[in-house]
């Protein structure tokens, strides 16, 4: 538009300073396309640092299910019971089952566990 940039030049300006890459081979040079730029630049990193964020976290939050279909799948071993049973009465209680398998699926840590525990016994 005020640089006279072809479509493409355009689209490779745009994408290149959205992603932070920045090459610098192409800079606005007219005083009103500076300006232009000191608002499109932040706007535009943003959104795009919000979209890459999306897709990101669509792809772990995918891996994640996975992992987790794949653990509740799989048979428990006696060395899995073994390890459930926190109070070694030889018994897997709900608290206990739920304890071990919260932590396994990484959904909370042994020490947030613990502490709870600590809490319901006071």
């Amino acid at each position: 538009w005020q640089e006279h940039w072809a479509l493409v030049d355009s689209l490779y300006y745009a994408v290149v300073t959205t992603t932070t890459v920045g090459y610098g081979d192409m800079d606005p040079t007219t005083q009103g396309m500076r300006l232009y730029a000191v608002f499109f630049i932040p706007f535009s990193v943003a959104v795009m640092a919000n979209i890459l964020g999306r897709i990101a976290s669509f792809y772990m939050d995918r891996q994640t299910s996975k992992g987790e279909r794949e653990f509740l799948a799989k048979e428990l071993t006696l060395a899995d019971l073994k390890a459930m049973d926190a109070d070694g009465d030889g018994n897997v209680d709900l608290g206990e089952f739920l304890a071990f398998m919260l932590v396994a699926m990484q959904k909370v840590d042994k020490e947030a566990v613990d502490v709870l525990i600590a809490m319901f016994k006071k």
